[in-house]
């Protein structure tokens, strides 16, 4: 983060930074946003800033002892902060904290299996300021494997289903449009579109609502 070269406690090119040392809990992700990183545990949250002082040159700070987060591919950065699917639902870090951004959704999330929640994977379409997180088991039923897809600027969810993935990636064509691809349980791989007709479009707490399905296609 800025200088690189300034990491361990002796001013070398390489070293350590402890965390945590004494909760035993995993780290689940990292994440950079501006001049700072976010690293998550499961329950935990905390931002490292750089001081610019080779003996010291991070400084760790708490900014949840709650929410953490769960899958070790889903934190996605933009310019309002950092999502990610936490075990009490979608959330959002600042350098100030950590706050949910998904209450509207929270029935439905808790109906997911954390080991599911943990391996999924998340895209972003910064030109359409969308977020697509594919989550599925290691089954091959299409009614088991989904996709959360939330505009941070209209702050509103969509639930694709019936889908059958475990693993997406956006490749940009000719055109520069996005495309998404997927590939399944089996081996296949196809294009699809995030969002359809029959999909479920969730309003938030403000009243906000997607007018139509939130699509990365």
């Amino acid at each position: 983060i800025q200088a690189p070269q300034i990491w361990g406690n002796d001013g070398n090119f390489c070293g350590n930074v402890q965390i945590d040392p004494d909760n035993g809990s995993p780290i689940t992700g990292f994440a950079v946003f501006k001049t700072w990183l976010l690293v998550f545990e499961y329950s935990s949250t905390y931002r490292i800033d750089f001081t610019g002082l080779s003996q010291t040159p991070f400084a760790v700070s708490l900014i949840s002892s709650t929410m953490g987060n769960l899958g070790y591919f889903t934190p996605v950065t933009t310019d309002y902060g950092v999502f990610f699917l936490s075990q009490f639902g979608p959330a959002l870090a600042t350098y100030q904290g950590v706050d949910s951004c998904g209450d509207e959704i929270l029935p439905f999330f808790e109906t997911l299996k954390e080991g599911d929640l943990t391996f999924s994977t998340s895209i972003h379409d910064r030109n359409r300021q969308q977020i697509y997180w594919s989550i599925t088991d290691n089954s091959t039923s299409s009614p088991t494997n989904l996709g959360l897809t939330y505009s941070y600027v209209e702050k509103a969810w969509t639930i694709r289903q019936n889908g059958l993935w475990n693993v997406e990636g956006i490749v940009g064509d000719n055109d520069n449009f996005n495309l998404l691809y997927v590939g399944d349980s089996i081996g296949q791989m196809q294009q699809i579109s995030t969002a359809s007709s029959t999909d479920t479009i969730f309003n938030d707490n403000l009243g906000n609502q997607a007018t139509s399905p939130v699509v990365l296609t």
